[in-house]
């Protein structure tokens, strides 16, 4: 799910570097159009989860605590906005009524991963290519 790589990069940045996420970079290195990568970023924005930097409308920060942020917390954010859950990759939550109690039992079942302990996306694109 790119919503769970972007986030993982914004953890790579904090940890490395200085917890911006340059979209256009991230883009280019995954090969992702910059139209696609816009999109899922505006739906963390609509969530709170990103904010659009003042200087830069390519370059976004995190709000939320990195650290505690999980998996599960992605897809909560972007189910809460009514982002499909087909689009989401998560094509057994069929509806939105059953959607909290099947997001609920998905956590508790292994989203409840941390961002920061995912691999880097990069380790991930080399070990891909």
């Amino acid at each position: 799910m790119l919503a769970v790589a972007i986030m993982r990069e914004a953890a790579r940045s904090i940890a490395q570097g200085d917890g911006l996420i340059r979209l256009g970079d991230f883009g280019r290195r995954h090969g992702l159009s910059p139209r696609l990568v816009r999109n899922v970023v505006s739906d963390l924005q609509a969530g709170g989860v990103l904010v659009e930097t003042a200087g830069d409308s390519d370059v976004v920060a995190v709000r939320v605590d990195i650290d505690s942020y999980t998996v599960g917390d992605v897809v909560r954010t972007l189910l809460e906005l009514g982002v499909s859950p087909v689009s989401l990759g998560v094509t057994h939550l069929s509806t939105s009524s059953v959607a909290g109690e099947e997001i609920e039992r998905a956590i508790a079942g292994g989203m409840a991963t941390r961002i920061k302990d995912l691999p880097d996306n990069e380790a991930r694109v080399e070990a891909d290519g």
